[in-house]
């Protein structure tokens, strides 16, 4: 947390150093939530192109797994993280899928690298700022700035 690092003073709970771990700790359910949309979304393309595998011993398996192979310039597809602890995974070969299902799941890989990218870089420049200020005014200016580009990103999604 922020905070453990950056609260000199020792203000009580719920201070500005407070709000700041808040709102990093939203960044982070941000990403976490792209995730799982990410996971639902390869689902969704799994299904569609009909590439669950039809033996009942393999039931329930999620489709992917970190060592798929052949995504674009070499970098593995995101792990399908299950909601349930019993699933099980199995390797994917892209080039194995239809040229169409590769094409969608290339396109959500890339699309939510691009999306996390920017939310990890947001969050990292937020930190990286609050740390860096010398008082709090400007820290207040810090935080007063990220909530309204927030609110603006919220707005234009709408």
């Amino acid at each position: 947390h922020i905070s453990d690092y950056a609260n000199a003073s020792c203000a009580e709970q719920g201070g500005l150093w407070t709000l700041a771990d808040v709102f990093a700790e939203y960044f982070e359910f941000l990403q976490s939530e792209k995730e799982q949309n990410l996971d639902i979304d390869i689902e969704q393309v799994y299904r569609k192109y009909n590439l669950e595998d039809q033996d009942d011993d393999n039931a329930g398996t999620a489709p992917f797994d970190e060592d798929v192979k052949d995504a674009p310039g070499g970098a593995p597809m995101s792990s399908y993280e299950p909601y349930e602890d019993d699933y099980e995974y199995e390797e994917v070969d892209l080039m194995e899928l239809p040229s169409n299902a590769r094409s969608e799941l290339w396109r959500l890989q890339e699309q939510f690298e691009e999306e996390a990218s920017v939310l990890n870089d947001d969050l990292m420049l937020f930190v990286h700022q609050m740390l860096q200020s010398r008082s709090h005014a400007e820290r207040l200016k810090i935080m007063q700035r990220a909530l309204l580009q927030e609110e603006r990103r919220l707005a234009a999604r709408k």
